[in-house]
């Protein structure tokens, strides 16, 4: 799946509102893009994200509602 020109504009808006009220992750920021655009997608299609990566992706979750599951 190919992340659509409004997934990146709301990709954008998410990572400036991280970045405005969570100054001190300012350098994490370049890295987010990804796995936000990963969050995006699956959520647009319904599918659950299943990861290892549990620090990034529950940082994303304060500021997107998406089905996540931690793998161990």
């Amino acid at each position: 799946m190919t992340p659509d020109a409004g997934t990146w504009a709301r990709a954008g808006g998410h990572l400036g509102e991280i970045r405005r009220k969570e100054p001190h992750l300012r350098s994490k920021i370049p890295t987010l893009w990804n796995d936000l655009l990963i969050v995006l997608s699956a959520r647009q299609v319904g599918a659950m994200l299943v990861t290892h990566n549990a620090q990034d992706f529950d940082l994303l979750r304060r500021y997107v509602r998406f089905d996540l599951h931690i793998l161990s």
